[in-house]
């Protein structure tokens, strides 16, 4: 199971790599995600596991029907609430100039 969540990644991983070098303009910074934390990321599903009780067979669909769609959902928003954050703190260049 284990074994099959990690091939699943890595190829995942290498179609992100490939995608981001043919797709992508060289130099888009602003396209770059930071990855997620694999140990954390292995900690959830452990979480998730112990705490909703499903059986290590059944959580993969578990995984895929009902908790992936939401966990994508949070990390755009929380993504889009930090750009957010961060053009509202830095003052607009023509405020810094009037001196």
């Amino acid at each position: 199971m284990e074994s099959t969540k990690k091939i699943k990644l890595n190829d995942f991983e290498k179609e992100i790599q490939e995608l981001t070098s043919s797709i992508l303009p060289p130099g888009g910074e602003h396209f770059a995600r930071k990855p997620l934390d694999n140990q954390r990321f292995e900690k959830l599903h452990r979480v998730l596991r112990y705490k909703c009780n499903i059986n290590g067979s059944r959580y993969d669909e578990f995984f895929h029907k009902l908790i992936r769609q939401k966990l994508v959902d949070f990390l755009s928003d929380e993504r889009k609430r930090a750009r957010k954050n961060e053009t509202t703190k830095s003052p607009p260049s023509s405020l810094c100039d009037q001196d």
